[in-house]
């Protein structure tokens, strides 16, 4: 409890709706379980909603087992679909006058409009926090798409309370690109707590037995974690390691992408037209992927559009070099042969590049990215990130009407 302390000073009890539209787990999902933890643990009565077949998810899973409450918005989708969308506005309004909050607090591009389109319906005079986990704007969508969701986050913004944008180049969109105002906009970075990370070598042997990955002498593990959906770029990926495929040389090595999602059989027939079933393992979901990190050489992030991806906290936490794209936060996290490489999003050769480079970079080198890891981690604290959210919460409270 020490923690809160400071901000819990004459700050009432409030009721919290943390709301996000789906729940397959990744990094968003992440951070609404921290901030519910964080809101209950402050003392706050929280409940969680969310989309896309929630009730039977992770994240309803764990925060159930911690006693927070959660609801399914059975209306609710992640794709763009005009009746679904009036009615999960229609649902969440009902949500909101039976649960009536204190605090609303939205997360994801699609339940930012859902959510605040349905607190007014509601009339209620909760307060309204949404944080913004990259930008929809920022993926490969039809014009004419890209321009009814800009527009939409245009016109939903005077509602919100304040906007938290998960880094400092989303921030920087939101003035810029949206016309937030600065001093709506907060750039409160994603924090992990610290712990011990499974040993390597317990973790590749798990893999090995349990998955099938090759874990042979001397060879280097490319890992990736991901849902698989277009923005995550893990086509791009099976592409750059096809040419990598092709070279003569290099030292022996394996990728292993941990995940499932929309795009499966897609990636599963790339793999077969690449001829890379001998070097990629497609295990599939994984409850509690994170612990087998300590496994790879390196994690691959090859994503077309991120905000900050939670799992470079987790590569960095088991002290894993990264390859990343340069999008959202990532380049806030990642420097260019300090802690790893960066590359070009959607440029599988580039890709390839830096996979290249990767299995070539000397022990040395390698030691001195993870010290940079270690030293940049410290900027990225649980504790940080909860206590500024809360002190954000109680000086929205604080403000004149």
């Amino acid at each position: 409890m020490d923690l809160y302390i400071c901000v819990k000073k004459n700050f009432l009890h409030m009721t919290i709706l943390l709301a996000i539209t789906q729940t397959h787990w990744g990094g968003a999902q992440q951070y609404v379980y921290d901030i519910a933890l964080g809101y209950m643990t402050a003392g706050h009565t929280v409940v969680v909603a969310a989309g896309e077949d929630a009730q039977h998810s992770t994240l309803f899973q764990k925060l159930n087992a911690k006693g927070i409450e959660t609801h399914a918005l059975r209306s609710l989708r992640r794709s763009f679909h005009p009746v679904h969308d009036i009615l999960a506005i229609v649902e969440f309004s009902r949500l909101l006058q039976s649960i009536q909050p204190n605090l609303v607090h939205l997360n994801s591009s699609k339940m930012s409009i859902i959510g605040t389109l349905g607190l007014r319906h509601s009339r209620l005079t909760a307060k309204l926090i949404y944080t913004a986990h990259g930008w929809v704007f920022h993926e490969d969508h039809h014009p004419a798409r890209t321009y009814v969701y800009t527009w939409l986050e245009k016109y939903t913004a005077p509602d919100k309370d304040a906007i938290i944008t998960v880094s400092q180049k989303d921030a920087d969109t939101a003035y810029t690109v949206l016309g937030y105002p600065k001093e709506k906009t907060h750039c409160i970075h994603l924090g992990i707590s610290t712990h011990t990370p499974m040993p390597a070598s317990e973790a590749k042997k798990k893999l090995s037995t349990q998955y099938g990955v090759p874990n042979t002498q001397g060879q280097i593990l490319f890992g990736t974690i991901a849902n698989f959906y277009h923005t995550k770029g893990i086509d791009i990926y099976l592409h750059a390691l096809a040419l990598l495929a092709k070279e003569q040389g290099l030292p022996p090595w394996h990728a292993i992408i941990i995940g499932d999602g929309e795009q499966k059989k897609i990636l599963q027939s790339l793999i077969e037209t690449y001829h890379l079933q001998q070097q990629v393992t497609l295990p599939g979901f994984i409850a509690e992927a994170s612990s087998y990190v300590p496994a790879f050489d390196w994690y691959v992030l090859p994503s077309r559009k991120e905000g900050f991806p939670y799992v470079l906290l987790e590569a960095a936490t088991a002290n894993i070099p990264i390859i990343a794209t340069n999008v959202g936060g990532v380049s806030e996290f990642v420097e260019d042969t300090k802690t790893g490489f960066l590359v070009t999003p959607k440029n599988p050769q580039d890709l390839r590049r830096a996979l290249h480079d990767a299995l070539q970079t000397p022990a040395t080198t390698k030691e001195s990215m993870q010290k940079n890891l270690a030293g940049a981690l410290k900027q990225y604290q649980f504790k940080s990130m909860i206590t500024q959210t809360l002190a954000l919460v109680q000086a929205i409270f604080q403000e004149a009407p």
